[in-house]
């Protein structure tokens, strides 16, 4: 006998209507099977899940690229310094970046790191971007 996974969310009702899960609305649902009301849903295998998480983990590096990012450029507006020249990580701004100097010797060290940071995020997005490309390729997801 198949089996067949309904979204409760789908489950049809009125609007402001409350559903209880007992033996009420367990008739219910099964009135709405039978009459081809519900929705069912495609349950993820193993290696699907996987390669959401996968997806998730990169998004979470997209996320930690952006927030460097901003923490670069709020590091370098505190001191009154703009890149006004072009894009942003382009080849001359990276080398504008790596060229600031200041007075005060704690300063250089937080935008080393900072770029550091930066650079190693950016370097993993790449990596992601580059797997995530190869397993578009594949015949589930192509």
């Amino acid at each position: 006998m198949p089996c067949q996974v309904i979204a409760t969310g789908l489950t049809p009702r009125r609007p402001g209507q409350r559903i209880k899960p007992d033996q009420r609305d367990a008739r219910t649902r099964v009135r709405l099977f039978r009459a081809g009301e519900l929705t069912a849903i495609h349950v993820p295998s193993e290696a699907e899940e996987g390669v959401r998480d996968f997806r998730r983990c990169r998004e979470d590096v997209r996320r930690d690229v952006l927030r460097w990012t901003h923490r670069v450029v709020k590091v370098l507006d505190r001191h009154g310094r703009r890149y006004l020249a072009g894009r942003n990580r382009t080849r001359s701004h990276w080398t504008w970046l790596r060229g600031q100097r200041f007075e005060v010797p704690a300063w250089p060290r937080t935008l080393e790191v900072s770029l550091f940071t930066l650079e190693q995020a950016l370097a993993r997005l790449g990596e992601l971007d580059r797997e995530v490309e190869t397993l578009a390729q594949t015949a589930p997801y192509r």
